[in-house]
C-alpha cells in the first residue's frame, strides 16, 4: 500500500547524484509526489515502472557524466513518454559529473554556469509543475 500524505501539500523530491536515484524511487512509490527532480543520478527506464509516478519529473546531467548520460537521459525520456508522464530532460554540453558540486573531486569538475542553468530550470520546473 501507499503512503497518502494528509491535506493538499504539493510535494516534490529532489535528488543528486545517488540520492536521485532514492528520491525517483520514493516517487514511484508515493501518489502525494507532484514533481521529482533527479540530477546527475540514475533513472529508471522501463515505461510500465515510470506510470506509477503521480506527477512529472525533470532529469539534468551533463554530457560527460559517464559514459551512458546522455544515452540514460534519452531512454528515460522514452520511456516517460511511453508511459505517458510527463519529462523534462535536459543534457548540457560539456558538463561532467557532479558538476554543481564545487567540493566534489576538488571542484576539477564545477561547472558554475552549467549550475546556474540547472537551478533556472530546476525552478522553472517546480513553479509551473506545483502552482
Amino acid at each position: 500500500m501507499r503512503p497518502k500524505l494528509e491535506g493538499n501539500r504539493k510535494i516534490a523530491l529532489f535528488g543528486f547524484s545517488m540520492g536521485a536515484k532514492h528520491a525517483l524511487s520514493a516517487a514511484l512509490r508515493n501518489n502525494s509526489v507532484r514533481a521529482t527532480v533527479l540530477w546527475y543520478g540514475e533513472t529508471v527506464k522501463d515505461p510500465a515502472a515510470l506510470r506509477q509516478l503521480a506527477g512529472p519529473a525533470l532529469l539534468i546531467v551533463g554530457s560527460h557524466d559517464g559514459p551512458s548520460a546522455a544515452d540514460g537521459a534519452f531512454a528515460f525520456s522514452k520511456a516517460a513518454d511511453a508511459a505517458g508522464v510527463g519529462a523534462e530532460v535536459y543534457v548540457y554540453p560539456g558538463a561532467e559529473h557532479a558538476f554543481a558540486q564545487p567540493l566534489f573531486n576538488q571542484g576539477k569538475t564545477y561547472d558554475p554556469i552549467a549550475t546556474r542553468v540547472a537551478w533556472e530550470q530546476t525552478e522553472s520546473f517546480l513553479n509551473r509543475r506545483l502552482h
